[in-house]
């Protein structure tokens, strides 16, 4: 048992480098909104923090969407969609946890992004020195961007205040995944609906001090085949490249499962449209990744 209290949903999990995990989860636990908790488990399955687990963040109103990885350092780095400010609206924040349970940040969390209007589907990678890289969809020009910040070993936001600009294209740009580029940067991917009649997958790459390295506002990952692709997942192909899946409507009908390989240029490297991984009877949806 991680948490026996009430009301406990959507863990999210991280090895803690010597055979054990972090995790971490929203719970209500009494209260009409969500909170964020965390526990460690050594390899032996003995919890190693409070009994139920130690709370990372207990602002009023809910915190959710939690993703998290390893800080490299026995760790972890965790950010999630907060509506603290009390406007209806989620900003991004984010905490570091130590191997001890101890909140190595502001309590409750830095402010990775408040701008005004909505911040939504945050995702994280760690810069390999206590610091980490976060990604966003951003409704602050009216439609759905996708910015990224990082944040410091010490929580500090290193790049521009709320986030520099991955993409701006015009309409929604939604669910971005990211992961490194082996040169102490990030590729970041996204659903991407520029066409105005379906969604494509793009890519981008960004340097360590946030700067735009492939073509302004992405490059295109399955040659825009007809109908949705959505969903997609990220992991680097340790070549300086990446590889992604995701899900794909193709067909008019039923999601299968397709994926690119891109270079450390953005170029990709399989057929343009995306190879098949799965496109067997009724349909495939939630892709995952590992190299």
């Amino acid at each position: 048992a991680i948490c026996t209290q009430d009301s406990n949903y959507n863990p999210d999990i991280t090895y803690d480098g010597i055979g054990g995990a972090i995790i971490t989860w929203q719970s209500y636990r009494g209260s009409a909104t969500a909170d964020i908790y965390a526990q460690r488990i050594d390899s032996n399955g003995v919890v190693q923090w409070t009994a139920d687990g130690v709370a990372l963040c207990v602002v009023v109103f809910d915190q959710n969407t939690i993703t998290m990885v390893n800080d490299d350092n026995g760790g972890a780095i965790l950010t999630w969609r907060d509506y603290r400010s009390n406007i209806g609206l989620a900003d991004i924040y984010a905490q570091r946890v130590s191997p001890t349970g101890a909140m190595l940040w502001v309590a409750n969390g830095v402010s990775v992004c408040n701008q005004a209007a909505e911040q939504g589907a945050p995702k994280l990678f760690s810069d390999g020195t206590g610091g980490a890289f976060i990604t966003w969809s951003d409704f602050r020009a009216g439609d759905y961007d996708i910015y990224t910040q990082r944040v410091s070993a010490g929580g500090a936001p290193q790049w521009t205040t709320n986030g520099v600009a991955t993409c701006t294209m015009a309409s929604d740009q939604l669910t971005p995944a990211i992961c490194s580029d082996g040169a102490a940067g990030v590729i970041i991917t996204w659903s991407d609906f520029r066409s105005t009649t379906d969604f494509n997958i793009y890519a981008q790459r960004q340097g360590p001090a946030g700067a735009i390295v492939w073509t302004v506002d992405g490059i295109v990952m399955n040659n825009n085949v007809a109908y949705a692709q959505t969903e997609p997942q990220i992991i680097s192909d340790e070549l300086g490249g990446a590889i992604i899946s995701w899900t794909d409507f193709r067909t008019g009908i039923l999601a299968d499962i397709y994926a690119q390989r891109c270079s450390s240029t953005g170029a990709v490297q399989w057929t343009a449209t995306g190879v098949t991984i799965c496109t067997a009877g009724g349909d495939q949806i939630k892709s995952q990744l590992v190299s």
